[in-house]
């Protein structure tokens, strides 16, 4: 149990409670001791918003780190959301270690305006949430306008 006044308490943010175990299910935690509330509208809501943007919008790059669970986790939602809705997905997967990963999210970027990707969103981890305004960067030096998630 965490004590003291709450602007001690650590900053923590679980982007799927039921996937991650930490809940039974959204109508019932199985826990007296978690509490909060739910922030993430689902991904069509803004899949709508965005065609209504960008009439044109049907193909999505996504930059994603495998290893990481979160990302993971966002790559799967986002797969299962293009057969559903019936936009072309390009991924780029990121391995190893940090200069590695900025090298392969450069190239993927590059390829992914190759292949007429319409916009480019970056998946979530703790090392791709921290590299926000570098992705940013990257996908603008493209012409490609960039999706991203922060916790800023």
């Amino acid at each position: 149990m965490v004590r003291g006044h709450p602007d001690d308490w650590p900053d923590t943010a679980v982007s799927d409670l039921v996937a991650s175990v930490i809940v039974d299910s959204y109508i019932a935690t199985g826990s007296t001791q978690v509490m909060g509330t739910r922030n993430r509208m689902p991904k069509v809501v803004s899949l709508n918003g965005l065609r209504w943007v960008m009439p044109d919008f049907n193909h999505l790059g996504l930059i994603y780190e495998p290893q990481a669970d979160n990302s993971l986790r966002k790559f799967e939602e986002v797969r299962a959301l293009s057969e559903e809705e019936n936009f072309q997905l390009s991924t780029v997967p990121v391995h190893g270690d940090d200069p590695d990963k900025l090298e392969q999210m450069a190239m993927g970027i590059a390829q992914t305006k190759v292949d007429g990707v319409k916009l480019i969103y970056l998946g979530s981890s703790p090392f791709l949430e921290t590299r926000s305004d570098t992705f940013t960067q990257m996908a603008t030096s493209h012409g490609l306008p960039a999706a991203v998630y922060s916790h800023r």
